[in-house]
């Protein structure tokens, strides 16, 4: 298509994660501030004096004296590292068969794959007593799941673990280990929102937020959630509808766009009826079909129309001076802005051609596995299709591409999940109207 181009790719709606060396680095220097943390640690004994002297360094990071609410540390040191020794073991049992070397490599990366899920245990008793294992389990999804706390937690135990081959370092490198988890509990528990997973299987990372829209949406704009690729039926997808339904309660946007793959089972019919239901107590939901749907077509536009949503194929959706629409279509109001919600972004063209502002699309899940970006694509899923990467432009016409909330093959990396909330300018000042007058609410 002539004049098309990729936009560049945007600044990360993420805090990317910060690699275990740079904690590392930031600790010692913390600890060179205060050398009374490197002398304590001397005196460490066991998990009572390991979590006493973790509140002492989260009172020198935070410049105020924290108290522990229940200091139950060897409780829960006994606990946490009890189930590491039991994945541990077990895994290094069943792998003894392909030999010693197998067993110990399989048996520490079980172990240490156990500390990744439970490595804000002991700072998380500190602050949030009988709440601590919630809050721990919030911040590990925070961090980007257990996969990516797994690239920051060996590198960080190796470190602690050379102390020991260095004649005289043991308590140093305990010291700067334990720190550099402190720093990264802290920055973690200090911010809203969550580090991209590296690896994420069945919606395991944390759901991303893109938010795009006009540079100036002026007074009163409209608000819209675009969420794609539900693919209800498939491993993670429960889980990933929860996250959905979190971001709009939270967002409270106008209108919540389902952008199609709603369903891969037909047994997941009754579960689109009853998300569509809870997710009408917070917005009005329009939505329409994938090619996953295609199967059960009119089963899925009878759930969503049962529910209170609107089924965008049948007619528009007008909110306050734009039009959403769920199809190309030629016919437009004088200056009256639309909307095109899409499923496969190759629909573009035609958007362009019959004259769209706006068009929202997925399908292509941002390639599941990105490699590398150039010129606002991501590879090497820009090799099978041109459309993936992030937003596009043509003429007067923008598209914006989401990665999608769910996957029928749930394996991602780098690619982490995401929902779009635009936030566009209203032409007119006018009632809101749904299809031909009724109130989209």
């Amino acid at each position: 298509m002539r004049g098309l181009r990729a936009a560049p790719r945007p600044p990360p709606a993420r805090a990317a994660a910060i690699p275990a060396a740079a904690w590392l680095r930031r600790a010692a220097a913390v600890l060179a501030e205060h050398p009374e943390l490197a002398r304590s640690a001397l005196a460490v004994r066991g998990f009572g004096g390991g979590g006493a002297w973790m509140a002492a360094a989260l009172s020198a990071l935070r410049r105020r004296r924290v108290a522990p609410e229940e200091p139950r540390f060897l409780a829960l040191g006994l606990r946490k590292y009890g189930l590491c020794l039991l994945a541990g073991g077990g895994a290094a049992a069943v792998a003894s068969a392909a030999g010693t070397a197998w067993a110990v490599a399989t048996g520490l990366l079980a172990f240490y794959a156990v500390e990744a899920r439970r490595v804000f245990d002991f700072p998380a008793a500190i602050d949030y007593g009988r709440r601590a294992r919630a809050a721990s389990r919030a911040l590990q999804r925070r961090a980007g799941g257990s996969l990516t706390i797994l690239t920051v937690v060996l590198p960080i135990v190796a470190f602690m673990l050379l102390g020991w081959l260095a004649r005289g370092r043991p308590r140093r490198n305990f010291a700067v280990g334990c720190l550099a988890v402190l720093l990264w509990y802290e920055s973690l528990r200090q911010r809203a929102d969550a580090s991209p997973c590296l690896v994420e299987l069945g919606s395991s990372g944390p759901l991303s937020v893109r938010r795009v829209g006009d540079g100036d949406p002026g007074p009163d704009p409209v608000t819209v959630l675009y969420a794609s690729d539900l693919h209800l039926g498939a491993w993670g997808a429960e889980r990933a509808m929860r996250e959905l339904l979190r971001a709009t309660v939270r967002e409270r946007p106008d209108v919540l766009l389902l952008g199609g793959d709603l369903v891969d089972a037909r047994r997941a019919l009754p579960q689109l009826r009853e998300w569509t239901r809870r997710l009408r107590h917070w917005s009005a939901v329009a939505a329409i079909p994938g090619n996953h749907d295609a199967r059960w077509l009119a089963q899925v536009a009878s759930m969503v129309t049962e529910a209170g949503g609107h089924w965008l194929p049948d007619r528009p959706l007008r909110l306050r001076g734009l039009r959403i629409d769920g199809a190309p279509l030629h016919a437009a109001r004088a200056g009256e802005r639309r909307l095109l919600c899409a499923h496969h972004p190759a629909v573009f063209e035609s958007a362009v051609t019959l004259g769209y502002d706006l068009v929202l699309a997925g399908h292509l899940h941002g390639g599941q596995l990105i490699l590398c970006t150039a010129r606002g694509r991501h590879y090497p899923g820009a090799i099978h299709s041109r459309w993936t990467g992030p937003e596009f432009s043509a003429a007067q016409a923008t598209m914006w591409v989401s990665r999608g909330l769910a996957d029928s093959l749930p394996v991602r990396f780098r690619c982490p999940r995401e929902i779009l909330v635009a936030t566009l300018r209203r032409e007119h000042a006018h009632p809101a109207a749904m299809g031909e007058g009724s109130s989209p609410a």
